[in-house]
């Protein structure tokens, strides 16, 4: 582990491979500290008192899904999207469309295939040129748990 006195932040690193698993904040930086593999928590002794507090270890989530509310464009024929992905992580964007806000009508998400950033918005197999609601989902994912997908 390793301790950043600057910010209170210890970091908790694998000690196979050298990265980071995730991190531990506290309120002042320990000077002594247990570690607790079985609940991945921190066991520091709290200043002026003979109790203890547990750290947990934050990490995030490896998989987040966002969808969007059903967006009118009025279109007749559907162009491309395009996003910029940046830091390791991945997006996986997928797009279908309807004739009503409900988005009654759509095909379901599974039957959708991912379209690639510059890509047709009707290359993913569920948006229709002359439908006028559009409604798109984003994937988001990360291999680094010490980052935000």
């Amino acid at each position: 582990m390793v301790t950043d006195d600057t910010k209170n932040i210890i970091t908790k690193l694998n000690p196979v491979t050298g990265q980071i698993v995730g991190y531990f904040y506290a309120s002042a930086t320990p000077y002594y500290l247990t570690a607790e593999t079985s609940t991945n928590s921190l066991w520091v002794p709290n200043q002026g008192s003979s109790t203890v507090s547990q750290i947990p270890l934050v990490t995030y989530p490896t998989l987040g899904t966002y969808t969007s509310a059903a967006l009118y464009a009025q279109a007749q024929s559907w162009s491309t999207i395009s996003w910029t992905n940046s830091g390791g992580q991945t997006i996986a964007m997928k797009a279908r469309s309807a004739n009503n806000a409900s988005m009654t009508g759509a095909a379901a998400w599974a039957s959708c295939s991912n379209i690639s950033s510059g890509g047709s918005l009707t290359g993913g197999g569920c948006v229709n040129n002359g439908d006028q609601y559009i409604q798109y989902q984003a994937t988001l994912s990360t291999a680094n748990v010490s980052q935000s997908p």
